[in-house]
């Protein structure tokens, strides 16, 4: 079992208790409340309980709407390089708009550790060895109008037609020699910010690049193309949903449409928020642990109808491979009464949402690919997700509890 060393302390604040957090399963399982899906949605209006650490006066609490949740384990893609670098290209060619003829390798370029040199090489992918493609680590594309790159060891992926955005923006540096081309993102000046499904969005529109586009249109066509049109983007296990939207400003009467993208598998999201866990005993941690990590999808819209920059995480499964299904979980309550014995009593802590979600974590093959961080699978399971925005910690902007729903261990990240 992974044990825990809550003792951190950031800028002052003592954030978690000593202990071992999965100590709990032996100990106190019994005086945990289980309950199903039902009784836990039927109660999810308010919490019956208060904390002197935890501030609930604004949280949301938010409850999948099915009757049972598995354990879960997606294998990722295992393809060979040939296969890889063929929907590599394709995304190109779908991104750009480009013949299936069009020759692409003249502006790519592979990159893999020398360890000779101990340092990070690029090579032109027309020049590559094979002994160097043997110890590729990404695949990047750059001709100076749309770049891509996928990193194989999680199989990241970002990709966008940059041409558009340099326009707007005014900006005219070369990208051509940045190595991951150019990021599409937060530009301009930031006008709203919804939250979905929360806000209403039924009659917001914006000027885009080349028209009108209502926003609710927008999100309905993310949603369905950033899982059909892109190899390393979607995956036909999950589904996609836009969390949220800024619209940021790039010139007078011109906007743009920047969304986070969270997955779903059968009903349940899967937790979107990136972050490093803290308080790892790294005496203790088997090298193979897992390690958490969210996994989403931004995008940009620049004009109608049109993914423009697509950043996604780990989305190349090949099969789902359930592991247990179960229909009763930690109450909310109960999983506030650990997440409060395990942080300190010296600070409130203001708490914004409280979802039941699948934590996503690396697994890893051996710890050589770990070092490098080449992973296996990724591993969901069921957690109570807490998140405490501006928590007041110079540094960090969010904190993240999460308390696992089946067996009370709390683990703490930051962002």
């Amino acid at each position: 079992m992974k044990k825990t060393l809550f003792l951190i302390i950031l800028s002052g604040f003592m954030i978690l208790n000593s202990g071992c957090a999965g100590e709990h399963l032996q100990q106190d399982t019994a005086v945990y409340h289980m309950k199903t899906l039902t009784e836990i949605a039927g109660e999810s209006g308010h919490l019956n309980c208060t904390f002197d650490n935890l501030d609930f006066s604004g949280v949301t609490i938010s409850v999948p709407d099915v009757d049972e949740i598995s354990t879960v384990v997606f294998p990722v893609s295992t393809d060979s390089l040939e296969e890889q670098t063929a929907k590599f290209e394709y995304d190109i060619r779908q991104m750009e708009n480009l013949d299936e003829g069009a020759d692409l390798t003249p502006y790519m370029n592979i990159m893999y550790w020398d360890y000779d040199l101990n340092d990070r090489v690029v090579v032109p992918y027309e020049e590559s060895t094979d002994e160097q493609l043997d110890m590729i680590q990404y695949l990047s594309y750059n001709d100076g109008v749309c770049s891509a790159l996928v990193v194989f060891s999680d199989f990241m992926l970002e990709i966008g037609n940059y041409s558009l955005p340099l326009d707007l923006t005014g900006d005219n540096a070369d990208y051509t020699d940045n190595a991951y081309g150019y990021r599409a993102v937060d530009l301009g000046t930031p006008v709203e910010t919804f939250h979905l499904p929360a806000d209403d969005i039924s009659n917001v529109t914006y000027r885009l690049a080349d028209g009108e586009m209502p926003l609710r249109e927008a999100v309905s066509y993310t949603e369905q193309h950033i899982k059909e049109d892109y190899y390393f983007v979607g995956s036909d296990l999950l589904d996609y949903y836009v969390s949220e939207v800024q619209v940021r400003q790039l010139q007078e009467n011109v906007y743009y449409y920047q969304f986070r993208i969270q997955a779903s598998y059968q009903g349940v999201r899967l937790n979107r928020d990136g972050g490093v866990e803290l308080g790892t005993d790294d005496e203790e941690t088997d090298p193979l642990a897992n390690t958490v990590f969210g996994t989403e999808h931004k995008a940009s819209m620049f004009q109608k109808n049109s993914l423009d920059f697509i950043w996604s995480s780990c989305h190349s499964y090949e099969a789902a491979e359930i592991q247990e299904t179960y229909k009763e979980f930690i109450s909310p309550e109960d999983a506030c009464e650990l997440l409060s014995e395990e942080i300190s009593g010296k600070n409130t802590f203001r708490v914004d949402m409280i979802e039941l979600l699948y934590q996503t974590e690396f697994q890893y093959e051996s710890e050589e690919k770990r070092e490098y961080g080449y992973i296996q699978s990724v591993y969901c399971h069921p957690v109570w997700h807490f998140t405490i925005k501006n928590p007041g910690i110079s540094g960090y902007e969010n904190i993240y509890f999460d308390v696992d729903a089946l067996t009370g261990e709390v683990i703490t990240m930051v962002s």
